[in-house]
């Protein structure tokens, strides 16, 4: 048995378009939206208001090229007239676009029609929309005058920016699911602090897998309390070069990441809100072994009920096994069998497993990351870049932030703040890391991951380990090509135990892209309501950034897989029966893109051509 170490390096880094931006809103002023109100009045008596009639709200877009030379209350007469209905104007939002409603016609009804007119561009639906889930957790926001609190807030956790191109957008997935009590996301670790004020009631009875007396420093082996005692050690003690170390409470910080209460007016938000965390402890002074951690994740899905150690049969069932599994710990090596074989098991039970991808300065992706069948994550910036520290490779699905502090002196810039304790050995006060005691690793991005793979399982049960791994790559954004400083290079595949500090992030190094929480969510969700299986052949469009994310295309005699594209112009919607082409084509004499199938939000399209405005990445199979 091989002693896991965890990595706990906290080390500060000092074809393609750049990465699309998704801008805020700008706050309305009180004149603004008085006016905006005495609009709606002004419309509202040309607003049916029979509620017992079906009533679809569209925005279109029309063509600036063709020739409707129409104003916007014409133009909705001449789709009376087109669609056979009544079609009413509600608001001008552009010289060629306009808000519409129709009595007869269902909102979905209503874009599918619309899109079938060469004299429209784009139709969507107009969604009700309410203020956002804005937490109230104090450090949440940005600023405030506690001690050592982190200017920047829970970054992580929003909607990205310009100068936080990383964020994963959890605030507006929010909007769409807040996380099931249900899903349970087991936190296999240093154990989890369940007495926290931000863990209270979040936590379901765990175990402790811990079976070697010395390392569990606890006074006893395995047993049913999955508490942290603490994983202090003197120098030495581990590795004879080693320094001493005071207690990570390494379990608690990545639990409060998953699962944290939220707008509970204390503390921190968590990326799954309202999933339950289950605690699996079996890592403690000087890390664990792989036995003791096979064990655990076994016990945490629900595969096996036995913990007991060495002949002794001790059947303890779990009583809340996981839907999804975080495994912050790994060391270099390659996956063995004994990993293989469990994490075989646990795939087959429809438990997703997320890991580090590790902390060795761009090494390869640690162990058990690079088995098959775990989403493995990459640690990237704020800017989006790798952090000096993660680990990189072809086995890397997704990028999610993991931390880091810009400067080499004083406070931590960009943190992930989230709840710890005290203690320098034993358990002491319960508080949050900050921008000097910071958190930052692989160790902590991966549960981001995790914790929205429990959000999309919370909108879509039904969705498999593989299905959730491939939704989470064909939502991710793009990686960003600039805004790092100029000697930054892209990242190379490992080789040679050649170390490699920040870097450009390519598909083949860090995974698909950056994690988008919101992004991720929204595609599960829509699978459900529009009562769809997931496709891998079905390319998807997204309204918001204008991009097409294709599965695979044929240019000529060569095939590239998970391509993003901006799309430039809609040209046609051929036949809706079936599909001409198998697979998307890309015509090189006439620079058109036939699409053979995608979705645009709970509705596909098939025979759909377009022409590219740019190719924003290139991916891997």
């Amino acid at each position: 048995m091989r002693l896991i170490w965890i990595t706990l390096t906290l080390l500060a880094a000092g074809i393609l378009n750049s990465c699309s931006e998704v801008s805020t809103q700008p706050r309305v002023s009180e004149a603004d939206s008085l006016r905006e109100v005495q609009l709606l009045q002004h419309s509202s008596a040309n607003v049916p208001n029979d509620s017992s009639k079906i009533l679809g709200r569209v925005i279109v877009k029309f063509r600036a090229d063709r020739s409707l030379n129409l104003d916007a209350l014409d133009r909705a007469g001449w789709l009376s007239k087109k669609l056979n209905t009544s079609v009413q104007h509600r608001r001008a939002l552009g010289h060629h676009t306009q808000s519409l409603i129709a009595e007869s016609l269902s909102s979905a009804q209503m874009v599918k029609a619309l899109e079938s007119l060469p004299e429209v561009e784009w139709a969507v639906e107009d969604r009700r929309q309410t203020i956002r889930s804005l937490p109230n957790d104090p450090l949440f926001l940005a600023g405030g005058t506690t001690t050592n609190r982190v200017a920047a807030g829970q970054w992580f956790l929003k909607t990205p920016t310009a100068a936080t191109p990383s964020a994963i957008d959890a605030q507006r997935a929010w909007d769409h699911k807040k996380g099931d009590p249900s899903v349970v996301v087991a936190v296999v670790d240093t154990g989890v602090i369940a007495n926290h004020p931000d863990l209270i009631g979040k936590v379901r009875p765990g175990y402790d897998f811990v079976s070697d007396l010395t390392t569990a420093a606890d006074g006893n082996r395995r047993d049913s309390d999955p508490d942290d005692p603490g994983d202090a050690t003197a120098a030495g003690e581990c590795e004879p070069s080693e320094p001493a170390y005071a207690s990570s409470w390494h379990g608690t910080q990545v639990a409060g990441l998953i699962g944290a209460a939220t707008n509970n007016g204390i503390g921190v938000a968590s990326v799954g809100r309202n999933v339950a965390i289950l605690p699996v402890r079996v890592l403690g002074r000087c890390g664990g072994f792989d036995s003791d951690i096979i064990a655990g994740m076994l016990w945490a899905a629900g595969v096996s009920s036995n913990v007991g150690v060495g002949r002794g049969t001790v059947i303890y069932p779990n009583p809340n096994p996981a839907q999804v599994i975080n495994i912050s710990l790994g060391s270099q090596g390659n996956c063995t069998r004994a990993y293989s074989e469990a994490i075989d098991q646990i795939v087959q039970k429809g438990v997703a497993i997320v890991a580090a991808a590790g902390n060795d300065t761009g090494l390869a992706v640690a162990l058990p990351a690079n088995c098959p069948g775990v989403i493995a994550v990459a640690g990237i910036r704020h800017l989006g870049t790798k952090v000096g520290y993660s680990n990189i490779g072809p086995q890397v699905s997704v990028a999610a932030p993991a931390g880091n502090c810009v400067n080499l002196n004083g406070p931590c810039l960009y943190p992930l703040v989230t709840t710890t304790n005290s203690g320098k050995t034993n358990q002491a006060a319960n508080t949050y890391s900050d921008s000097e005691n910071y958190s930052v690793g692989t160790s902590f991005a991966a549960p981001l991951v995790a914790a929205t793979v429990a959000l999309m399982r919370s909108a879509n049960p039904s969705l498999t380990p593989g299905v959730l791994k491939r939704i989470l790559q064909r939502t991710a954004h793009p990686f960003p090509l600039s805004g790092a400083q100029s000697d930054v290079r892209s990242c190379k595949v490992p080789v040679d135990n050649q170390e490699q500090l920040e870097c450009y992030c390519t598909t083949s190094t860090c995974g698909a892209g950056m994690l988008s929480a919101y992004r991720a969510v929204v595609f599960a969700a829509d699978l459900r309501e529009s009562n769809q299986l997931y496709r891998e052949d079905v390319d998807r469009y997204d309204p918001e950034t204008n991009q097409l994310q294709i599965s695979k295309v044929e240019v000529g005699t060569i095939t590239y897989h998970n391509v993003i594209v901006t799309v430039k112009q809609l040209l046609s919607v051929g036949a809706q029966e079936k599909r001409n082409y198998v697979t998307t084509r890309f015509d090189l004499a006439d620079g058109v893109l036939t699409v053979a199938e995608v979705s645009v939000g709970k509705a596909n399209y098939v025979n759909v051509d377009i022409t590219i405005q740019d190719v924003v990445q290139v991916g891997v199979p």
